[in-house]
């Protein structure tokens, strides 16, 4: 849809959507739920066995009440009626150091998105899968590196280091295949 909305990068997003860091609404999703369990992971890993070896927890993604507010989203971006269904499971690995304080967190994506336009049945099939890993840098700061084909959180196919204190994009390497709304408009409309 040439005309109907601007093309938008990865730096580009906080100003435009004003949703957040990077401005990425299917982002939340990861946010959501590595903040819902933070705390779990924290008590589990004050336990002895923690320090012998890592935490490992599963989450099944599929969330009806995030696909409507996804579905709400895209039909207003695309200015088409758009329905999103999205599945999958994040396996989330927490290490503690010897001396039993976090050390890292690697989150295993598998996400399988599919977007329906209601009008004209085209569908578009996303699969976004790789590892999210969170260290704490000298700085102090929370970092999270997001590898993989991360069409829905970056729009990135390859790395992605973020400081998640500020914001900041701290390196970027591989393919940007664009935002994901345009990436969803642009194949349905």
């Amino acid at each position: 849809m040439v005309g109907k909305r601007p093309r938008a990068g990865i730096s580009d997003l906080p100003a435009q959507h004003g949703q957040g860091s990077l401005g990425l609404l299917p982002r939340l999703r990861r946010a959501v739920v590595f903040t819902s369990v933070i705390g779990t992971l924290l008590v589990l890993a004050a336990s002895p066995a923690a320090a012998v070896k890592p935490l490992k927890i599963t989450f099944d993604l599929a969330d009806p009440i995030g696909d409507a507010q996804m579905s709400a989203a895209l039909s207003d971006y695309c200015g088409a009626p758009i329905q999103a269904v999205s599945g999958g499971t994040v396996t989330i690995h927490v290490v503690a150091a010897a001396d039993d304080t976090f050390k890292h967190e690697i989150d295993k994506w598998q996400i399988h998105d599919s977007f329906i336009n209601l009008e004209t049945q085209v569908t578009l099939f996303m699969h976004d899968v790789g590892p999210d890993h969170y260290w704490i840098g000298k700085d102090g700061h929370l970092y999270v590196a997001v590898i993989g084909r991360s069409l829905t959180g970056t729009g990135v196919i390859g790395r992605v280091v973020i400081d998640t204190e500020t914001g900041r994009i701290v390196s970027q390497a591989g393919k940007d295949v664009g935002s994901f709304f345009d990436q969803v408009c642009d194949a349905l409309t």
